[in-house]
């Protein structure tokens, strides 16, 4: 929960803290945001963190999603040569 609450907190002041520069750059920030793993509800928070960032004008945002986890692997001397799909 603490670590959970840390990455929120650091997260959110990097943003306020971009946010707040005086930077006169004329391209946009490229962002990545990569979800799809923990056990927050990313896939509620992801669309609302893009659509802040991009409100702001100052990033172009582009989100990965890791893939979603398959059953485990096979393990072992006998399973050295297989490989799932």
């Amino acid at each position: 929960m603490i670590r959970r609450f840390s990455l929120l907190l650091t997260t959110v002041a990097v943003v306020l803290v971009l946010l707040a520069s005086n930077s006169s750059a004329a391209e946009k920030l490229k962002l990545l945001i990569v979800d799809g793993q923990n056990n927050h509800n990313w896939k509620s928070t992801t669309p609302v963190l893009k659509a802040f960032l991009e409100k702001s004008g100052r990033f172009t945002v582009t989100v990965a999603t890791s893939p979603a986890r398959t059953a485990k692997r096979p393990t072992g001397p006998s399973s050295a040569g297989l490989c799932s799909q």
